[in-house]
């Protein structure tokens, strides 16, 4: 199978600081139970086929995977666990067959210092990725890697605590940083200095993301409100305080020919979802669910003949351990799945989607 047409969803489940993963590669989610089986879904369609398979944990330990993102087109998978960086790579064919025993992941080339990882992102050029994360109550760390050859390329050091979350700006210049202190920053990659420190929040900041226009950002934070900064300067724009729980996720929303029309979704503890025109400060339209919302991705197309829905689609995670699909335009929602499968204790979902 052509990897560029294939479609990955990771579904982290959370107890404090730790997670348990899920991978969606085409039409495919694998649901990571506390037993390590992981249950592929076909979950881009209305009836939602199972087989189970088993993606062994990493020789030597039971730590489970926390985040993870691809590394290269053909299928390699970068996975973080409390154990380290793993690297795990795609078999052809995956959910075709009833039950099936993958490989092990192996460790890393990445020779990272992130003492726990709490974020890894590929920039849009695909050359290099970012590892984010830190020592709990200590402080953070920022690592950038070329991905050809595994040779890193600067290492950031931050007091006070870790880094949660970071976001790529389209031209590949800036890294954007979501900290647990409150305090979100810029680095200059190709320069390798910090450029921007933004202070507005007041309580950590769990999420973060660079809009289409790449000269404004949005973050979210523990405090219930989203934040707009500009970029460049770090100068606080406007403030959207709908939320009346703390914010755990911001993603692009559909994009608009006029940037400053461009939409943002969040998500939060408030069992809400909610689409913005971030800088008109405009709340377009909202969703409900049963229980806080963890976390979300947007169904995007691929490449060429890659199948996509007709219109903009959602997969969202709630505490509860429900998957939901939503339709963007109508914020209409279906259940994917319930999570019965799972540890009672193991009920927050984080779900990415990558296209390639």
């Amino acid at each position: 199978m052509d990897t560029t047409a294939r479609l990955a969803v990771i579904t982290l489940f959370a107890l404090i600081c730790r997670r348990l993963s899920v991978v969606a590669l085409a039409a495919h989610a694998i649901l990571a139970g506390c037993n390590g089986m992981f249950l592929s879904r076909a979950a881009g369609q209305e009836e939602v086929q199972a087989s189970t398979v088993n993606i062994p944990y990493p020789t030597g330990t039971l730590a489970p995977y926390t985040t993870a993102e691809w590394i290269n087109d053909s299928g390699g998978l970068l996975l973080a666990s409390e154990a380290g960086l793993f690297e795990w790579h795609m078999p052809d064919g995956l959910g075709t067959t009833t039950t099936t025993l993958f490989a092990t992941p192996s460790k890393a080339r990445f020779n990272s210092q992130v003492e726990r990882v709490f974020d890894l992102k590929r920039s849009p050029n695909q050359e290099w990725i970012a590892i984010a994360g830190g020592k709990p109550g200590e402080s953070g760390m920022l690592e950038v890697w070329r991905i050809r050859d595994q040779q890193l390329l600067h290492r950031w050091e931050l007091e006070g605590d870790v880094v949660y979350q970071i976001d790529w700006s389209g031209n590949n210049r800036r890294l954007a940083a979501a900290s647990a202190i409150g305090v979100c920053s810029v680095f200059d990659v190709e320069g390798k200095t910090e450029v921007v420190q933004y202070k507005g929040h007041s309580s950590g900041v769990t999420t973060i993301s660079v809009m289409q226009d790449d000269r404004t950002v949005v973050s979210g934070a523990i405090d219930q409100t989203i934040h707009l900064w500009s970029l460049e300067t770090g100068e606080g724009i406007r403030v959207l305080d709908n939320h009346t729980a703390p914010v755990r996720c911001l993603i692009q929303g559909p994009s608009a020919s006029d940037p400053a029309r461009g939409t943002i979704l969040s998500a939060s503890e408030d069992r809400t979802v909610r689409l913005w025109q971030p800088q008109l400060g405009r709340l377009v339209r909202f969703a409900k669910f049963p229980s806080g919302v963890s976390a979300m991705e947007a169904f995007a197309k691929g490449a060429e003949n890659t199948p996509s829905p007709p219109s903009p689609t959602l997969f969202v995670g709630c505490d509860d351990g429900s998957l939901h699909r939503i339709d963007v335009g109508t914020m209409k929602s279906t259940v994917l799945a319930a999570s019965t499968d799972f540890c009672d204790i193991f009920r927050r979902w984080t779900c990415r989607l990558k296209t390639h």
